[in-house]
């Protein structure tokens, strides 16, 4: 029996039924679904003796009731509980490894107060949504990396579900984007890469090209519009009258003004006479006409 597995037997057949056989003694133990974080890697595993654990789990011996305090390598190396004991360790360890990774945020925060206030609004809103748009991600790492605040990249989580955080990546100048980058998850990495970053940059400058290409389009034809009304204003172009309008209700052809009364003219009620086309009445009432 080798020192590993003497550390183990010393430890758990006191504690069983069975006193012998080390298998048949596991048999009686199962996970409580207790665990511990102690915030520093202190703890010692009560099962194999490993120091510098930082999480715990109880196991307890159905039998006798005895409990122990170890690491979740041992549980799985053991296969304590079973296939069902293993998941939900492995279940409770992420949980205990995600909070000490808010809790680390959390700190990082804190130290940015006394040189950046707005990180408390940082704080409340990371307490709602456990991850950080790119633009507040900006300005907080840029102080982070100014001040040389100690931090992990990897526990900030960078938030891209909304069109405009995507922009808001996609828009990152190259400082930005290196500071960033490690924030990043694989998937992260890939879908926004300094190629795709650099491709959409190429984009953007080609449409403000033509935004500012139709603008100009825009300014010289209202030139030329002011232009041609400045031009019909004087005269130009426009050399003939346009007609007088009718009188409503009256469909007919315009034929200028009567050489006798001076009102217009239109078909109907009109005749012809050596001076052009006159009212019928004003031929009556004056034949010089």
């Amino acid at each position: 029996m080798d020192t590993f597995t003497s550390r183990v037997a010393a430890n758990i057949l006191p504690l069983s039924v069975e006193q012998f056989d080390v298998k048949k003694a596991f048999l009686e133990w199962g996970y409580t679904g207790v665990s511990t974080d102690s915030l520093e890697p202190l703890e010692d595993c009560e099962l194999c003796d490993h120091q510098g654990l930082r999480y715990q789990f109880e196991i307890q011996n159905h039998l006798t009731t005895k409990k122990l305090l170890v690491g979740s390598q041992c549980i799985n190396r053991f296969q304590i509980g079973g296939e069902e004991g293993m998941e939900k360790v492995q279940i409770d360890l992420n949980k205990l490894l995600e909070n000490a990774r808010h809790q680390r945020v959390l700190f990082t925060l804190d130290a940015l107060l006394p040189v950046f206030p707005q990180a408390a609004a940082a704080k409340i809103r990371y307490a709602e949504d456990l991850n950080f748009s790119p633009a507040i991600l900006f300005e907080l790492l840029a102080l982070i990396y100014l001040h040389k605040i100690p931090f992990n990249p990897q526990d900030f989580v960078v938030r891209l579900r909304k069109h405009s955080e995507q922009n808001q990546l996609l828009e990152a100048t190259d400082a930005q984007y290196q500071r960033i980058l490690p924030c990043l998850s694989s998937t992260q990495k890939v879908k926004y890469s300094i190629q795709v970053l650099e491709a959409h940059r190429t984009a953007a400058k080609q449409w403000q090209k033509m935004q500012r290409s139709e603008e100009v389009w825009k300014a010289s034809w209202s030139t030329h519009s002011s232009s041609i009304a400045s031009a019909n204003t004087s005269g130009w172009k426009q050399t003939t009258p346009l007609p007088p309008p009718k009188p409503q209700g009256i469909k007919s052809k315009y034929h200028g003004k009567c050489p006798n009364c001076g009102q217009d003219t239109y078909e109907k009620i009109i005749k012809s006479t050596a001076k052009g086309w006159a009212h019928a009445a004003c031929v009556q009432t004056s034949p010089t006409v």
